[in-house]
């Protein structure tokens, strides 16, 4: 029996990566919470008293934008999750094995994205862009490794959620 490593999964939940997302609304409402407490006692914030109806209205439209933003992503995030669980559960998802083809790097020839092919399936993913609960981390696979990967076509690409690589 082969033993192979498993790279990236998606049902792992090795998720910190993609939900890093997340803080930069919840840094918004909590700091604009922290300005609108400290102006209602009368307390200078960043070297300034806030006092105008003005700031009072931008502040809590950051806490409002904030929490829409927060919600926006949890349920985009969700959604996603749930549709590449379907998948992975359907016979949608397809599973190729073989030895890598046309292996290139990223920048190798101008373009950003790692890539290679297997099977007659080209992958092509970009490091830490979080579109789908596809497999995008670069610099794990190489173009000798023997490849175990589950999959399903999303239009116009091939998106991984199970990547496993042959132990050599």
């Amino acid at each position: 029996m082969e033993k192979y490593i498993v790279v990236y999964d998606f049902l792992s939940f090795d998720i910190f990566p993609k939900i890093l997302s997340f803080f930069f609304p919840l840094i918004f409402y909590f700091i604009s919470t922290y300005v609108l407490k400290k102006t209602e006692q009368g307390i200078e914030v960043f070297g300034r008293l806030h006092d105008g109806e003005m700031e009072y209205a931008i502040l809590k439209l950051m806490q409002y934008l904030g929490i829409f933003s927060f919600c926006a992503l949890i349920i985009s995030y969700s959604y996603k999750y749930y549709n590449s669980y379907q998948i992975f559960h359907s016979k949608e998802l397809i599973i190729i094995e073989g030895k890598i083809t046309d292996f290139k790097e990223p920048y190798e020839d101008g373009k950003k994205s790692e890539r290679f092919n297997l099977k007659g399936f080209h992958f092509d993913y970009l490091s830490g862009l979080m579109q789908d609960w596809g497999y995008n981390s670069e610099g794990n696979i190489k173009s000798d490794d023997y490849l175990k990967v589950y999959f399903y076509q999303k239009e116009d690409k091939n998106v991984i959620l199970k990547l496993e690589k042959k132990k050599k």
